[in-house]
């Protein structure tokens, strides 16, 4: 939650922070891209996150339990990378320059080994990924509950 009181505002759900910072510091946010960059972030709010999130239930700190789960969760994962590489083959980002978009979906990809993934299959979310996983800030908010982890390297 974000709180700014100069402005009298209470801002919550992070898809809604990342769009309020991006427009209060005039960042990550291409004007003449703007609706392709808030599509790509409402994807992530929609489907990425609930159906990796749920992937991380079954596959990760809960295996075993259900198979029809399981295998239904392979399933979306699998939908959602091919989803993810078939536009990362025809740019460089989910928008013309790295954006909101990116930075809302990269944590989910950076989780790809609960996802049962290899992201050998999926090139272009393999280059992009390792692109975006250098940046000093994605490292330090990677980092940011104060131990330290490598962002995992396939």
């Amino acid at each position: 939650m974000i709180v700014d009181n100069d402005n009298n505002q209470t801002v919550f759900e992070s898809g809604a922070i990342l769009l309020y910072l991006a427009k209060k510091y005039d960042k990550f946010l291409n004007k003449d891209k703007y609706w392709e960059i808030i599509q790509w972030v409402f994807f992530q709010m929609a489907y990425v996150g609930p159906m990796l999130g749920q992937a991380h239930q079954y596959l990760f700190y809960h295996p075993g339990k259900s198979k029809f789960a399981e295998d239904k969760t392979k399933g979306y994962a699998k939908h959602i990378y091919s989803i993810l590489d078939k536009r990362l083959s025809k740019q460089e980002y989910f928008s013309d320059t790295y954006s909101i978009a990116d930075i809302s979906i990269w944590p989910w990809t950076a989780r790809y080994e609960r996802h049962q993934i290899n992201l050998h299959d999926y090139p272009n979310v393999l280059r992009w990924y390792k692109q975006i996983s250098i940046r000093p800030a994605v490292i330090k908010g990677y980092n940011s509950l104060g131990e330290f982890y490598e962002i995992p390297n396939p």
